[in-house]
């Protein structure tokens, strides 16, 4: 039966490979959605990093089902966790540099992926004497624990990637970020923040054994995660976060003044029209009763609106249908871009369509 330590070391590590698995997925999509390339690589980074715990993932979940630990005669414990590494530092270093110096990034990417392949080798075929095993004195009450045996070639190449992850990465980055400013200085201080942790963590999982302090090292090396999104996450320009907030106040118009607009931009309204309404207090628009604090009432031409569309008509022209003045004095007024009408359609087919649903 598995210790306190064993479930902590089990479940944790199942924690990091189910959350690595699912959030990096999540990046590569997002990345895909908003055309940020980079971002998707670094989905697929998150999702080697949590696979660096499949070894005693598997290893939990093999005493959870036979009471006994894994197999590991031919080392395949360090086999499930370190064979990522390889991928893994080669996706990192090509965000790294592609970020700080993308003129040499296909030198440096050719140069890890040798120095990659070396360690893989010894992973898979040296395994015995590249791992030093820890195996609990009853089988199946705690996890195997491996570390790197000390002066193995593995061993050596490992403490080099997280030199050059430390060197490059991380110090490159927090370079850039004091040579930028506003959003992108907050990105890069991101990115090297993300850099270090995994780099920290890693490390202290990978080569000691943490014992009970074990779910706290995981737990801050998984918002490593968050700070790589922040950091490599598009930001809209201004113009896309304005265009943005425009189409959220669209989105919020009656169904009438689209229908309105969308036909005639605005429609052609006779004086007729206008007396009746007037009369009738009546909004000219959604053709709604209106009175009280529920009025606006046109200064020039004294035509009514409800406020739904009189608010609605300000964040669109911000001039009134029938005499051209504006709706609000403090904001300018404008025409409708056709491109903005067509986004309207669009919104409109939409709601319709989850209404029929409904």
């Amino acid at each position: 039966m598995l210790t306190i330590l064993g479930w902590l070391n089990g479940f944790t590590a199942f924690c990091v490979v189910f959350c690595g698995c699912l959030f990096g997925i999540f990046f590569i999509y997002k990345g895909i959605k908003i055309k940020a390339k980079l971002l998707s690589y670094a989905g697929l980074m998150i999702i080697l990093t949590g696979l660096l715990y499949l070894g005693p993932c598997v290893d939990y979940f093999t005493i959870l089902s036979i009471n006994h630990n894994l197999d590991n005669s031919y080392g395949l414990y360090g086999i499930l966790s370190y064979i990522w590494i390889t991928p893994g530092i080669v996706v990192m270093m090509y965000i790294g540099f592609e970020l700080v110096l993308p003129k040499i990034r296909n030198i440096v990417i050719i140069i890890y992926s040798f120095l990659g392949l070396i360690f893989l080798y010894h992973i898979l075929f040296n395994t015995m004497d590249t791992f030093d095993f820890k195996y609990p004195g009853n089988s199946g009450s705690d996890i195997i624990d491996s570390n790197f045996a000390q002066g193995s070639i593995a061993y050596i190449l490992i403490i080099s990637f997280v030199i050059s992850i430390i060197g490059f990465n991380v110090i490159g980055s927090l370079i850039r970020s004091f040579q930028s400013s506003g959003i992108i200085q907050r990105k890069f201080i991101y990115l090297s923040l993300g850099f270090l942790i995994f780099a920290i963590m890693g490390t202290f999982d990978t080569l000691f054994s943490p014992g009970f302090v074990l779910f706290i090292v995981r737990i801050i090396m998984l918002s490593s995660w968050w700070f790589y999104f922040f950091g490599l996450k598009e930001a809209p320009t201004k113009k896309e976060r304005r265009l943005h907030e425009r189409i959220k106040n669209l989105e919020k118009i009656e169904f009438s003044l689209l229908e309105m607009l969308l036909k005639d931009n605005p429609p052609e309204i006779v004086k007729e029209q206008i007396v009746y309404h007037i009369e009738n207090r009546i909004c000219l628009i959604c053709k709604s009763n209106v009175g009280g604090f529920n009025t606006y009432l046109c200064v020039k031409c004294g035509v009514l609106y409800c406020i739904k569309c009189a608010r609605a008509l300000s964040e669109l022209e911000n001039l009134c249908w029938v005499c051209k003045n504006p709706i609000d004095i403090s904001k300018p007024t404008r025409k409708i871009a056709i491109e903005e009408i067509e986004a309207l359609e669009k919104s409109l087919i939409q709601k319709r369509k989850s209404k029929i649903k409904r």
